[in-house]
């Protein structure tokens, strides 16, 4: 983004000398900063760069040089509205005639001879103003068009993602319709009926991830991200979503390793954290690429802090910030809506707490979760290195 325009240079076109140190005197007694270009040439490079507005002299516009000057102010962005303020003798047909070269591409104002500083600078203020407004409006734009690409992008990935398991429950449906028809026809093997079931409840748990996650967004946008806090014993959570997870872990090839005290008791929404830890581990689980995840719970100074880390591909430094916002996926591809570390971080500072990231490419990635436990004290026993 652009410096504020309050900021930028008042480009100045003076020919003659007086008139230069007569309006520079002015606007450094304002405190406005300004540029001087003594010819038309001049004022239109400068052109190139950002401006607050441009004050010329009346002389400087009879160069022969002004049609670049005006393709200049043609080629401002759209939202543009260049202030354009002209000293004039305060001859008619010359107010005219700058009305009419000018107007059609640009925002003029005519200010008559002689100058007088407060009425300059009173203009001159009006019109930073004016330019001011002008960057808020383009920087509006940009916000909702950005807005409005996301969204985009949120409903083609939503839609894939719950098409997934909606075609892997029709597929396993149909396949059972054609079963039972090959057993009533005394054809065919007998059907699996207890797998059956079992892979359309894993598919339907994934549709109802997904709608979570979808209205997790809505109420973090609306503040509505509500906590029912209670006594919560992270390490007895921790061991139950570890021995979850081992079976897809040792499926992935990833040797799984927790470190973890117990009796570390917190004051925390105990389903909330239950959803940090589970999007801490899908993203091991999918990032690791078959290598080591180590999982380490600590007690420091008040605090529970939980440590993933997996020794995958990594992730740059410039992508740390950005595979917390919304729709961010980690890897920048793979399943998953992109919302779960953005759901994550909200509910740990909803906690009063913090999740990062600590990773460099080819060196794996480690997510620290951070807890403050609110009411209670423990000690960290040592040797406490349990493989799963």
């Amino acid at each position: 983004m652009r410096d504020a325009p309050a900021d930028e240079a008042i480009l100045l076109l003076a020919p003659t000398g007086r008139d230069s140190t007569l309006a520079s005197g002015f606007l450094r007694s304002a405190r406005l900063i300004c540029q001087i270009a003594a010819t038309v040439q001049q004022l239109t490079l400068l052109l190139a760069k950002p401006c607050a507005a441009v004050l010329i002299a009346e002389e400087g516009l009879e160069s022969v040089h002004l049609s670049g000057f005006i393709r200049a102010l043609s080629a401002q962005p759209a939202w543009s509205d260049l202030p354009v303020v002209v000293i004039t003798s305060g001859g008619e047909l010359e107010g005219r005639r700058i009305l009419e070269l000018l107007a059609p591409h640009t925002n003029v104002t005519l200010i008559e001879r002689p100058l007088h500083s407060l009425t300059l600078i009173s203009i001159l203020k009006g019109a930073i103003r004016s330019r001011r407004r002008q960057y808020e409006v383009r920087d509006l734009l940009e916000k909702q068009a950005h807005a409005t690409r996301q969204r985009d992008a949120f409903i083609s990935m939503a839609s894939h993602e719950l098409k997934t398991p909606l075609t892997a429950l029709r597929l396993q449906i149909q396949a059972y319709q054609m079963g039972q028809k090959q057993q009533t026809a005394g054809v065919g093997s007998p059907l699996d009926l207890p797998q059956l079931l079992g892979s359309v409840d894993r598919q339907i748990n994934r549709l109802v991830r997904l709608v979570e996650d979808m209205l997790d967004v809505s109420r973090i946008d609306s503040n509505r991200l509500a906590l029912r806090r209670e006594p919560t014993d992270f390490s007895a959570l921790l061991g139950e979503l570890v021995e979850r997870f081992a079976p897809q872990f040792a499926a992935a090839g990833s040797h799984l390793t927790l470190v973890a005290p117990p009796g570390i008791v917190g004051l925390w929404d105990r389903s909330r954290l239950e959803q940090v830890v589970v999007n801490l581990f899908t993203n091991a689980l999918r990032y690791a690429h078959g290598a080591p995840v180590d999982i380490r719970l600590t007690c420091e100074a008040g605090t529970a802090v939980l440590r993933v880390k997996d020794s995958g591909n990594g992730i740059a430094p410039e992508d740390h910030a950005r595979i917390f916002e919304r729709f961010a996926r980690a890897g920048g591809g793979g399943e998953g809506l992109g919302i779960g570390l953005y759901v994550s971080r909200e509910i740990a500072e909803a906690h009063h707490g913090q999740l990062q990231v600590t990773s460099a490419l080819g060196q794996g990635a480690e997510f620290t979760l951070t807890l403050p436990l609110a009411y209670t004290d423990c000690t960290v026993p040592s040797d406490l290195l349990r493989p799963v």
